[in-house]
């Protein structure tokens, strides 16, 4: 499929999770990306966290990081479990 023939998806927000999202689609291959982002560069929080060291993980036990969420634990948990910190670690070795 030529890559005009692709659908286009819009990405709103170059934070963090925007970026991620971006960067999966993109790997996909599926579709086109673009990234709208209203500030001045996208990135910004990635640029700002890496001053003072990039922690962008941690290794508390899962059930007790769960916790931490109260009424939304359980319904969080699933999705935790399925991306878990070495999963993060992963994905930052391969950008």
């Amino acid at each position: 499929m030529d890559a005009s023939e692709k659908p286009c998806v819009a990405v709103i927000g170059g934070g963090p999770a925007g970026l991620m999202a971006a960067e999966a689609l993109s790997c996909s291959g599926a579709c086109r990306v673009v990234v709208f982002e209203g500030m001045p560069s996208a990135g910004r929080k990635f640029l700002m966290a890496g001053r003072g060291g990039l922690n962008l993980t941690h290794s508390e036990p899962l059930d007790d990081f769960v916790d931490r969420y109260r009424k939304r634990a359980e319904r969080l948990r699933p999705l935790l479990e399925q991306w878990t910190p070495d999963n993060v670690r992963v994905w930052c070795e391969g950008l």
